[in-house]
């Protein structure tokens, strides 16, 4: 009987041991188990976190070349208009001198010329004649105040380098109007009808001029090109 409490007793004790071992075991288990839920939920949070920090810089980096490509398409623009406007410039001032004034001077030479031109004919054709000149003058002056403010336009969005330009081609553009103007004026008056060879000199400076215009849009076309390479 006693043998049979000791072993008994035995049996408990392993029991008891066996017991507070699964149950130390069970809680390392139940802890590992926890640390395990923690090390994944902080990796998905890693994972979340850099998948947003991914598709923000996509969607910046689509953004910023979205704003470079309008920017770029404006810039591109605004001087393709200016140098439209140059040629169109170009061309009527051209114009004014190889179409309109031809027709205009003849009908008034048409009329003085006459043989029995009176004095109030001759001052009528002098008249209309003076009126047709000053409207080239005008037609002159406008166009160039149409490059003026589409220059102006352009300054907003320039660099420093290239107002400089701006500024060389707007004085030669100047000087090649103020040289057509003075031109005009001329070719409106008594000497001019006696000697057209007085406006050789103005013919030769338009030629300079014209030179010079060519020249400094070609250096704004490279710093153009430049500028819209960095964007």
């Amino acid at each position: 009987m006693e043998i049979l409490l000791y072993i008994l007793l035995g049996v408990v004790g392993l029991l008891f041991l066996y017991l507070k071992a699964y149950s130390s075991e069970k809680g390392k288990n139940k802890a590992l188990k926890e640390d395990i839920g923690d090390i994944e939920n902080k990796k998905q949070e890693v994972v979340t976190k850099h998948t947003m920090n991914i598709d923000s810089n996509k969607a910046e980096l689509a953004l910023n070349s979205e704003k470079r490509n309008k920017l770029y398409d404006s810039k591109f623009r605004k001087f393709e208009q200016y140098f439209e406007l140059l040629d169109i410039f170009h061309a009527k001032s051209n114009k004014i001198f190889t179409t309109k004034f031809p027709p205009i001077f003849s009908s008034f030479m048409g009329v003085i010329i006459k043989d029995n031109c009176s004095d109030i004919e001759e001052e009528n054709a002098w008249q209309t004649f003076m009126n047709g000149m000053q409207e080239l003058m005008n037609e002159l002056n406008m166009e160039h105040l149409n490059i003026k403010t589409r220059m102006n336009s352009i300054r907003l969005i320039s660099s420093k380098q290239m107002d400089l330009k701006l500024d060389k081609l707007e004085l030669e553009v100047k000087r090649a109007t103020d040289t057509a103007t003075e031109m005009l004026k001329i070719m409106s008056t008594l000497d001019f009808l006696k000697n057209q060879e007085i406006i050789k000199p103005f013919e030769l400076e338009l030629k300079t001029c014209d030179e010079r215009v060519r020249s400094a849009k070609e250096e704004i076309r490279q710093q153009m090109k430049l500028e819209l390479d960095q964007i």
